[in-house]
């Protein structure tokens, strides 16, 4: 998951919550304003996160909106994930 959010510059919606220079200094593209790209692409690591999480995980996390909020939750839980990993 790493190499793609970093080829995609994806990983910036790990840590931060606003656009980025790198989304604005593309400009809009395909008429697509950077608000719109970031938005885009913040649903896109959303959905790798949710793809590499157990849906019980999910459900503890789902209430943030963005992807960051889903990614600084994960921590906060500790390792009581990993039980759920035995069952």
């Amino acid at each position: 998951m790493g190499i793609i959010l970093c080829i995609r510059c994806w990983h910036e919606h790990l840590i931060l919550v606003t656009v980025t220079q790198a989304y604005t200094n593309c400009s809009d593209i395909n008429s697509i304003a950077p608000t719109m790209c970031w938005e885009d692409d913040d649903k896109v690591v959303k959905a790798l996160i949710m793809s590499l999480i157990p849906d019980e995980l999910f459900n503890w996390i789902k209430s943030g909106v963005n992807a960051q909020a889903w990614w600084v939750s994960l921590p906060a839980l500790g390792n009581s994930w990993m039980d759920w990993s035995h069952a």
